[in-house]
């Protein structure tokens, strides 16, 4: 890129396609390159349940998460209700056309291998391979060797352990994790998961504590872990508390050879979402350079296209190295991109 760009841009940008806009038939507007770092490359019926509508700008609404998810019911009348596109062909098209018009450069696309390639296919210099996927599906740890070799993969994840019942300190993971460290592809972790038991029956919250993390940053020192999805601003107490119980050798020995916030430092990033107030102060804190941020789009509880102005807003008054930091070096780090 020319060195005229101040910044780049990098979202979280989850696009699964919902019909309605009218925005793929503006002009499009002079923005900052933006570098995408999580889109979904998934089927136009890849959730539990199928597509399902949405109510722009109406309240959720209240269910029985033990019930199948039923928008018609939540959302009796609707007054412009916006329904999912029906086939992937429409999928991938309105996500490249999204991309186009807020100048996605880049996006590092996460999915089940056969629609990453589709979308590799369809933008050879614009995605950046990942592999979303159950843990038992991710294959043998030699294919995944082999897909790496050839660079279908670049990025380990998407991955949520805990939304299939698993910790991640489970031995499963071991050979994975291996992997990734010795070919040093980043692990994107989906941590701090409270999903509807119908949608995902074998979830347990219990298993997105942090503390579940100490086998793998200790087993694994040059592994990469970026928390997606889980908010920011536990992090600090978390550390502080960790750092002072380490720190009180003799009374509270945990064994550790290293304290948590060196071992955090070393190894991890973590993702805020664009309301979180606490992130100019953590920026300072923490470190710019270890925060990623998100729009989460096209959940209901997103923040698209909105999140990279209210990121600025949330850093007004720190330092021009702070807010480039937090906007594209945390994820430029994290990806290894330059």
């Amino acid at each position: 890129m020319k060195n005229k760009l101040v910044f780049v841009w990098v979202a979280v940008v989850c696009v699964v396609g919902l019909a309605a806009p009218a925005f793929a038939q503006d002009a499009p507007l002079q923005r900052p390159p933006i570098i995408d770092m999580h889109l979904h490359a998934v089927p136009a019926k890849g959730w539990p349940g199928g597509p399902s509508k949405l109510c722009p700008g109406a309240e959720f609404g209240t269910f029985d998460p033990k019930q199948k998810w039923d928008p018609d019911r939540v959302w009796e009348t609707c007054p412009n209700p916006v329904y999912p596109v029906a086939t992937d062909e429409e999928v991938l098209r309105q996500t490249l056309a999204t991309m186009d018009r807020y100048n996605v450069v880049l996006a590092a696309t996460s999915g089940p291998l056969e629609h990453v390639r589709r979308y590799r296919k369809a933008a050879p210099q614009r995605i950046l391979p990942g592999l979303s996927s159950a843990v038992g599906e991710l294959g043998s740890p030699g294919s995944l060797r082999e897909l790496i070799r050839k660079s279908e993969i670049a990025v380990l994840g998407e991955i949520g352990p805990a939304i299939e019942g698993i910790s991640p300190a489970d031995e499963v993971l071991e050979p994975y994790l291996a992997l990734a460290e010795e070919l040093d592809v980043p692990l994107a972790l989906h941590m701090l998961s409270f999903q509807s038991p119908y949608m995902f029956p074998q979830n347990r919250a219990a298993l997105n504590n942090p503390l579940l993390l100490e086998k793998m940053l200790i087993r694994h020192p040059k592994l990469r872990v970026g928390f997606l999805e889980s908010g920011g601003g536990w992090i600090a107490p978390w550390l502080d508390r960790m750092d002072r119980h380490f720190d009180d050798q003799g009374f509270n020995d945990s064994g550790l050879k290293t304290r948590p916030s060196e071992l955090f430092q070393r190894n991890c990033w973590i993702s805020f979402e664009p309301v979180e107030g606490s992130i100019k102060v953590l920026a300072e804190y923490i470190g710019p350079h270890k925060i990623l941020w998100a729009t989460d789009y096209p959940h209901r509880d997103g923040f698209f296209p909105g999140a990279p102005q209210m990121i600025k807003d949330r850093l007004i008054g720190a330092p021009p190295e702070v807010t480039h930091q937090v906007l594209a070096g945390g994820a430029m780090g994290f990806y290894g991109l330059n």
